[in-house]
């Protein structure tokens, strides 16, 4: 289950969810008009050949989201009548994705809404048509047609968290959690999708600790989550801010956030904004450089907010999202005998296997290696920018930050390539090649001897559809080409860097906690300046682990 707050978290979610959804329009929309769908998985005969029909069927099966039916009877997106689609976790069996997204603010959760309806039409032939933002207070009214996203999981109020995490965690009137608050409906959201659920053993949590709704509001629902269903795998994904410009309570918002949600998540994985738009950046400054341009007018511009989301969208998709085919246990209404899998756990048991280290990152070749390819690939458009693993490889060694003196205490490297490669990694030379690049990039912890997990998978990738219009369609609709490369590698490491590059905000919270600058604003909701002061040694606790790690 994925939960967003604020709106970093549900604009994050936005692009994750676009890219779902955009892999499968093109054969939905086939699916509609012609009664088949390309990527489909027939139905094996007889339990003996499900095992060699979920591997024979990794190699065309899409995760993303399932093809409609032509009856709204469901009043989700449906599945196809008489076809076998390999189940997507990420979705329910009514084709609603498995989503709660929350915000103080109605607008960018009415986006959602708008966008959620126009990808279920694209995907059911219905044209192109957004719905009417809802007016109605509390729950977003439901649209007039079919949506990507439950109605009555998108939560929101008028009032907004002021930028400020004490306001986010004790809410408006310190009544945050109380009944018919924000936080209570958003738990009752919550409860109500784990239901639907077969098995609830995992729930992403996607947020900004710079605002007060992402930061406050979502470390209180983090705790109250954990509450509640204490064995459940919960991972933060939690956007950093930039060193200056976001707000003043940005270094008191994000320290108190992480002071909660460490001892709360299993894994909290920090996405800082300034590492990703350098890594853009020296990306656009090299394909400038090979496409004759030169390097300091493409690394002048500041990236876009979308552009970081973009990218981080991507990342998260090659390592969240399912990573082989596996015998489905749904009933026999269920068309598909395959479910596509990729357990968090088992991601998690890896990258943080210790309770004091569970700080994360990820990177993708994907989103920078369309920056960098072979001028041979770069006058087509359509092809593959990356047209081997050693390209990957090379990509994610030449941008991903450097970790400095600190080490990497373990990491998993997800390889996803089109269904149409040859099987990944499949010569040993590939295998040493990739293996060895990434140990020079993430050098380990001289205390684990199995720092790196390799993953490689056919399933594809859940790539983003070009934005070209033709004939007057959508993307979605017209079918426009993948932007991005059908193969990556795609990186979740946990290394000291990461608690390291906490220290400058931690410094400056210092200071002007010392001269007890903004605290006036946390004062009023309850917030003593001793517990400030606490949260910053309990974060300052944690950088001193992996330094010593």
């Amino acid at each position: 289950m994925f939960v967003s707050l604020g709106q970093g978290g549900n604009q994050l979610a936005a692009c994750l969810w676009q890219r779902a959804t955009a892999g499968e329009m093109q054969d939905a929309t086939e699916t509609t008009t012609s009664g088949r769908n390309r990527s489909s998985v027939r139905r094996p005969e007889g339990a003996a050949s499900a095992s060699a029909a979920a591997h024979a069927a990794a190699a065309s099966a899409s995760s993303a989201l399932p093809a409609p039916s032509s009856s709204s009877a469901s009043g989700g997106l449906g599945l196809p009548l008489g076809l076998s689609v390999p189940r997507s976790p990420w979705f329910a069996l009514d084709g609603f994705a498995r989503a709660v997204c929350i915000d103080a603010e109605p607008k960018v959760v009415q986006q959602m809404q708008r966008m959620g309806s126009a990808l279920a039409m694209a995907a059911a032939g219905a044209g192109d048509t957004a719905a009417a933002p809802p007016k109605a207070k509390g729950a977003a009214a439901s649209p007039p047609a079919r949506n990507l996203f439950r109605p009555s999981n998108l939560r929101v109020e008028q009032h907004g968290r002021g930028n400020n995490w004490a306001m986010g965690y004790y809410g408006r009137l310190a009544l945050e959690g109380a009944a018919g608050s924000l936080l209570s409906d958003s738990l009752e959201c919550i409860r109500r999708e784990s239901e639907r659920l077969d098995v609830f053993d995992s729930l992403v949590l996607l947020h900004s600790l710079a605002g007060g709704t992402g930061s406050g509001l979502g470390s209180r629902l983090a705790e109250e989550v954990r509450a509640a269903f204490p064995k459940v795998f919960l991972l933060s994904v939690s956007i950093a801010p930039f060193g200056v410009g976001d707000t003043p309570l940005q270094h008191y918002n994000q320290l108190l956030a992480l002071a909660h949600l460490y001892p709360t998540v299993d894994g909290l994985l920090l996405a800082s904004n300034a590492d990703v738009a350098r890594a853009m950046q020296s990306a656009t400054a090299a394909r400038s450089g090979a496409l004759g341009g030169t390097v300091a007018s493409a690394a002048a511009p500041e990236m876009a907010f979308d552009g970081l989301n973009t990218y981080l969208a991507a990342a998260l998709a090659d390592v969240l999202a399912p990573t082989r085919l596996v015998p489905s246990a749904s009933s026999a209404a269920f068309a598909s005998p395959l479910q596509a899998t990729a357990p968090l756990y088992e991601l998690l048991s890896h990258v943080a296997p210790l309770p004091a280290f569970k700080l994360l990152e990820i990177w993708s070749s994907a989103g920078l290696g369309s920056s960098v390819g072979a001028a041979a690939h770069m006058s087509d458009p359509r092809a593959p920018p990356l047209p081997s693993w050693k390209a990957c490889a090379d990509v994610l060694a030449r941008f991903v930050p450097e970790g400095g003196v600190g080490r990497a205490l373990a990491y998993t490297c997800f390889a996803r390539g089109d269904s149409t490669a040859e099987p990944l990694l499949s010569s040993r030379a590939e295998f040493e090649l990739v293996t060895a690049r990434m140990a020079k990039m993430f050098p380990p912890v001289s205390w684990n001897p199995h720092v790196l997990d390799l993953v490689p998978t056919q399933l594809p990738r859940l790539v983003q559809r070009a934005p070209a219009r033709r004939n007057g369609l959508s993307a979605a609709r017209a079918g426009g080409g993948p932007v991005e490369a059908a193969r990556s590698l795609s990186v979740c490491v946990n290394r000291s860097r990461t608690a390291l590059s906490l220290r400058p905000s931690l410094r400056r919270a210092r200071v002007l906690l010392s001269q007890r600058a903004y605290t006036h604003w946390y004062t009023r909701y309850g917030v003593e300046l001793d517990e400030i002061a606490q949260a910053l040694d309990d974060v300052d606790s944690v950088v001193q682990d992996y330094a010593s790690a």
